[in-house]
């Protein structure tokens, strides 16, 4: 596997050119976030294989589910004479399985991935003995609808499922674009981290009351950054590899936003310059490139090589205006990508995507004075001087208004483009809330949809996302689609209000 070499000793992983750039690279790929892959399933185990074909009944619970993927099957190894533990890898109908783990009760349990097509899959269990081959024990259930059979997702870090700044396990599952794949039922291949790649912020990180100011997701990162880089550090070879930051490397995703993304990286690369897009690009599609390596594909070479039949992005052109809050000390609309250049990138999206013959919903941008991170800016701002803050951010909700004018006039012309409207989802519950259960959820900091950093949204923040996008869809198609359950969401949402302010953010301002 190709990467960088690691340094012999483990004080020299620290002080050697390549780890020492290594580190850098994680840095501005977290600071930033505010080789081939296989196309299909992979087949690899040990060669040696035992048939098992009389499998016990109720081995598997459940024993289908949809073609999706991305929720637990339990395994009964004890009806085959296999102790849990010895299982180190299991895959359905070649793709592999991940999140091994023994339950209470002495049961394997694993996440599955899903698969492009349905019927039964034959599994296979890997032991040190060998393979266990069980024939069509599992059934995967495919949409009935055909524009569902072959669904993409693109953009930037909301698209991606970023939470608080960081790509992480449980934010790339419940992002809007994963949720919606398993709302409907389609197979959509995630890049999924490993778990603890990058250190997360917790409510503990804000800042004392009343102002409580948000995280540095810089700072939480370089004081970890050695341990992030331990984890890329594959112990077989020696070597530095995004692969080791992948669950399953090997996996093609069709999700393949990109967090820190302009339009034009979208369409054709990551800049040279942008290196925490390159980062989190090499994590999505190209896992197993050299370290430190440029991207090499783009993601509009994957959706076009994925022949799609459905395409969603929650974000494609976000990061060209939001990049006039976040990036320098002050709000600076000169910091926004110039307009002229984001429009161009719409139409060509938009005309790009239209010829494919794909169903598109591609949602409007919300104002950016919306954001938590805003209002913390203009703050800092106001302290540094700033006389026009207020002019400064009118003027990029005033560019954010000029460019969703345009995906709205280059889709006019395409029966097969949708925009969903999330701009005025966004001014309307800024406005009047949310209600979820007894509680009304607003885009505010701390309000239960937007997270700790201010910019990436909650999982009940993505799941009401989500909501938008699927109703887009049926009223475009006349289906039926059930909604997310935001209620369920809530009540288990690490960021959610009451858990907030049970850590004491309830007095925040």
């Amino acid at each position: 596997m190709p990467g960088a070499k690691a340094p012999p000793s483990a004080a020299m992983e620290r002080s050697s050119p390549p780890a020492a750039t290594l580190l850098a690279v994680l840095v501005l790929a977290t600071a930033a976030a505010c080789g081939s892959t296989s196309a299909g399933p992979d087949a690899a185990g040990a060669p040696d294989a035992t048939d098992v074909p009389d499998v016990p009944a109720a081995l598997f619970q459940p024993a289908s589910g949809s073609v999706s993927g991305y929720y637990p099957v339990v395994i009964r190894t004890s009806s085959l004479g296999i102790a849990p533990a010895a299982v180190t890898r299991a895959t359905f109908g070649g793709i592999r399985a991940y999140g091994l783990a023994v339950e209470a009760g002495g049961d394997l349990r694993v996440i599955v991935q899903g698969h492009p097509d349905g019927g039964p899959v034959t599994v296979v269990l890997t032991t040190p003995g060998g393979n266990v081959v069980l024939e069509d024990p599992f059934v995967y259930v495919a949409p009935s609808d055909p524009r569902l059979a072959r669904m993409m997702g693109f953009g930037a870090s909301l698209s991606q499922g970023i939470q608080v700044t960081v790509p992480t396990d449980h934010g790339t599952l419940q992002g809007p674009v994963a949720l919606v794949a398993r709302q409907v039922g389609a197979y959509l291949p995630l890049p999924v981290p490993v778990h603890g790649l990058f250190p997360e912020e917790v409510p503990g990180d804000v800042g004392p009351p009343p102002v409580c100011a948000l995280p540095d997701a810089l700072q939480t990162l370089l004081s970890a950054v050695g341990d992030v880089a331990d984890r890329l550090l594959d112990p077989d070879t020696g070597m530095y590899t995004y692969a080791m930051g992948r669950v399953d490397p090997d996996l093609a995703p069709r999700n393949v936003a990109v967090g820190n993304c302009s339009v034009d990286e979208v369409l054709h690369g990551v800049k040279a310059e942008n290196l925490g897009g390159a980062f989190l690009g090499h994590l999505v599609y190209e896992p197993q490139a050299e370290v430190l390596a440029q991207i090499e594909t783009t993601q509009f070479d994957h959706l076009l090589a994925g022949n799609p039949t459905l395409v969603i992005s929650t974000d494609f052109f976000a990061n060209d205006v939001l990049w006039g809050i976040v990036l320098g000390d002050v709000i600076d609309p000169a910091n926004a990508r110039p307009e002229a250049e984001i429009l161009a990138g719409i139409a060509e999206v938009v005309d790009t995507l239209a010829a494919l013959g794909s169903e598109v919903f591609l949602a409007s941008l919300p104002g950016t004075s919306l954001l938590p991170v805003t209002a913390e800016k203009r703050r800092v701002s106001i302290e540094a001087g700033v006389t026009d803050v207020d002019e400064r951010i009118a003027a990029l909700d005033a560019l954010t208004d000029r460019a969703n004018a345009a995906l709205a006039a280059a889709a006019a012309g395409h029966a097969n483009v949708h925009i969903v409207d999330l701009h005025g989802w966004a001014a309307r519950i800024a406005t009047d809330g949310i209600a979820v259960g007894d509680q009304v959820l607003r885009p505010a900091k701390f309000g239960g949809l937007v997270g700790l950093d201010g910019i990436h949204f909650t999982d009940t923040g993505y799941a009401v996302v989500a909501n938008v996008f699927l109703q887009a869809i049926n009223a475009a198609w006349g289906t039926s689609f059930p909604q997310v359950d935001v209620a369920t969401v809530l009540a288990n949402d690490p960021e959610s209000p009451a858990v907030l302010a049970a850590a004491g953010l309830d007095a925040c301002r």
